[in-house]
Order: structure tokens, then sequence, then C-alpha cells
């Protein structure tokens, strides 16, 4: 079983979440921002696994929409939770 997950999704942390990765994901895609940010919290919620895996997951899927910038910013963003600042 997996431990306490770095990607807490509730309602509050949600909305903040969303606008936080709009706002990282417009300058590195041309897909729409708000919808890869949708795709995004949905791959979150779906996860079932460690959060090394889901941030393998993660990654694996947008890749296509982000190319090599999949890559680029580093995991320690991730239990900063810096979209709840």
């Amino acid at each position: 079983m997996a431990g306490p997950s770095l990607f807490p999704l509730s309602t509050e942390t949600l909305g903040p979440l969303k606008t936080y990765l709009v706002d990282q994901l417009a300058p590195i895609s041309d897909a729409d921002s708000s919808l890869l940010s949708d795709y995004t919290v949905a791959l979150l919620k779906a996860a079932e696994a460690s959060d090394a895996e889901v941030e393998d997951e993660v990654k694996t899927q947008l890749r296509d929409f982000l190319d090599h910038s999949t890559c680029r910013h580093p995991s320690t963003a991730h239990p900063s939770q810096p979209w709840l600042r």
C-alpha cells in the first residue's frame, strides 16, 4: 500500500492546483492549458500507485503535449505544493 500522497486532491486544493497548472503549462505547450490542466488532474485522481510511479505516469502521458518539457521542472515542486501558497 502506498503512503500518504504528495498530490492531495480535495475540494479546497483543486481550484488552486488547476490555476497553478494552467500557469505552468501555458508557456510550454501549444495545447489549451485549461484542458491540459483538467487532463493532468484526472491522471492524478485516477492514480493508485506510489508518488514516484504517479509522477512517471503523468510525465509519460503528457510527453506528447509537452515534448521535451516534461522533464524540465524539478520534482521537488510536488512535495512543497506550490499551488497552495
